[in-house]
């Protein structure tokens, strides 16, 4: 594995397949080790991650796991109800929002496509919603809009279906 280290002004970086260190210029070559050499996440790879915790998000909603889907959600939450309209926010108004929700209906939902857009993750959803005594009150595909922060998600929003 790669090394960086950074000695007064200058910045030294060590290769497995070089003996000692190899002298850079500072700045950028510490930036580029870091992203690149210690393997921060690309693109490509943040936006599977992102992908996963919404798909693991979809399959502990679906498992009625409150408490494992309030893991992936930031403490002041920005959550769309789409029971009345508006919005909710933090874990506990979540929390009380689905409880209501699943007393009233039988909701599911399954990721079909995830689209990343500038910061935010669309997701195509299919929704089943069901009445309590199992005949289908709607069966569609809806979209519904992420904005992660910290790899936890900030804000839900469900997208107008026009």
């Amino acid at each position: 594995m790669a090394g960086v280290e950074r000695h007064r002004s200058e910045v030294f970086v060590s290769f497995p397949f070089v003996h000692g260190l190899v002298r850079r210029e500072t700045g950028l070559v510490l930036e580029q080790a870091a992203r690149v050499i210690l393997g921060k996440p690309t693109d490509q790879k943040r936006m599977q991650t992102d992908h996963q915790l919404l798909a693991d998000l979809y399959t502990a909603f679906n498992a009625r796991e409150i408490d494992r889907c309030l893991t992936a959600m930031l403490p002041d939450v920005t959550w769309a109800n789409g029971v009345d309209g508006g919005y909710v926010h933090g874990h506990e108004a979540v929390r009380e929002y689905w409880t209501r929700q699943w007393k009233l209906v039988n909701p599911r939902v399954e990721p079909v496509h995830f689209d990343s857009q500038g910061g935010r993750i669309v997701v195509d959803v299919h929704q089943v919603v069901r009445a309590l005594d199992g005949s289908i009150l709607l069966d569609r595909i809806v979209k519904h809009i992420f904005t992660l922060e910290g790899g936890l998600v900030k804000v839900f929003e469900i997208a107008d279906p026009k």
